[in-house]
Parts: C-alpha cells; structure tokens; sequence
C-alpha cells in the first residue's frame, strides 16, 4: 500500500463519517443532538478536503505519467463527491431549520443578531 492509498482511504472514512453525521441530522430532533451532528459533519467535510489536498500533491509524486494519471483521476473522483457532500450538508441544514421554523438569520449567534 502507498501513502497516496492509505489517505484516499482516510479520505473515504471522513467521507463515509460525515455520510452517517448528514443522516443522523436529518431524522434527529433534539436541537442539542442536531447541532452536535451539524459541527461533526462540518468538521469531517473539512477533512475530506484536507485528504483532497494531500492526495494531489502525493499525485504529482507517482512514479511514472500513467501512475499519476490514474491518482489525478482518483483525486478527481474524491473532489467531486467532497462537493456533492458539501451540497448534501447545506441542504439538510437548510431543510432541518425549516422543519423546525427556523430562518437563516435565527440561527446567527445572539450577539450578532443585535448588532445588526
């Protein structure tokens, strides 16, 4: 195994944790729990794209074009589905404050609500 596999499957567990955080949220109803699972699933799609950026710069250090082909191919795959991840924790947050009557400016902190 290379260092380039053992983070892309790093990459894929971050991935996988940030997946099971999004599902939770969506059918948790505890504020407490929801926000908990919001911060989690933040913080796993930030280190999906930590990995993303470990993986190109391993990519550039393959041992041959055709390796590196298929790294940035592989780290292509990852970005896109970082993406996907990212879209799929804003919509669910956005779905999740609806459900429970919440408006985007409701859930800024107290502090700078009224400075506003």
């Amino acid at each position: 195994m290379t260092a380039f596999d053992g983070y892309l499957e790093d990459c894929d567990q971050a991935r996988e944790e940030a997946l099971r955080a999004i599902d939770e949220y969506a059918r948790a109803s505890d504020p407490a729990r929801r926000e908990e699972l919001v911060v989690t699933a933040k913080s796993c799609v930030d280190e999906v794209e930590r990995f993303i950026r470990i993986l190109e710069n391993e990519a550039k250090n393959g041992s041959s074009p055709a390796a590196n082909r298929k790294m940035m191919e592989q780290v292509r795959q990852c970005r896109t589905k970082w993406t996907g991840l990212k879209t799929s924790l804003e919509k669910e947050i956005l779905v999740g404050d609806a459900r429970v009557g919440k408006s985007p400016e409701s859930s800024k902190d107290a502090n700078t609500a009224s400075l506003e």
